[in-house]
């Protein structure tokens, strides 16, 4: 089967807002990197991660999925009907099944016929 004119119109993402710094862990840490001798800096230099974003315990990821994807539609000028796909990427899910896509199609109100799926690591 061959696709013509398939292309990726808009993205959108919604970052966590509570960041968690590698200092800010490294801070809570400070007596055991005075015990040992470690400078400061070392997760960071060992992990190449400056900061973390964590969601508060109450939301779900269809949810921010939602607000990503009206950001996108917006973004493109488009309505939700005229979508042909919705791909969701993360590493976390709601739950087992069914596709955080799906609820997240549901939520944008996506036509029957759009194709959702999650990919994830």
């Amino acid at each position: 089967m061959k696709y013509t004119n398939v292309f990726i119109e808009s993205f959108g993402y919604e970052l966590p807002p509570r960041i968690v710094t590698s200092r800010d862990i490294e801070e809570k840490l400070s007596p055991f990197y005075t015990s040992v001798g470690f400078p400061p800096g070392q997760i960071e230099a060992i992990t190449g991660i400056r900061e973390r974003r964590y969601w508060d315990e109450d939301h779900t990821l269809a949810e921010h999925a939602a607000v990503a994807g009206r950001r996108a539609l917006e973004d493109a000028d488009i309505c939700a009907e005229d979508v042909g796909a919705l791909i969701f990427c993360g590493v976390g899910q709601d739950g087992f099944e069914p596709a955080t896509a799906c609820a997240a199609a549901s939520a944008l109100g996506l036509g029957p016929d759009a194709m959702v799926y999650d990919v994830k690591s």
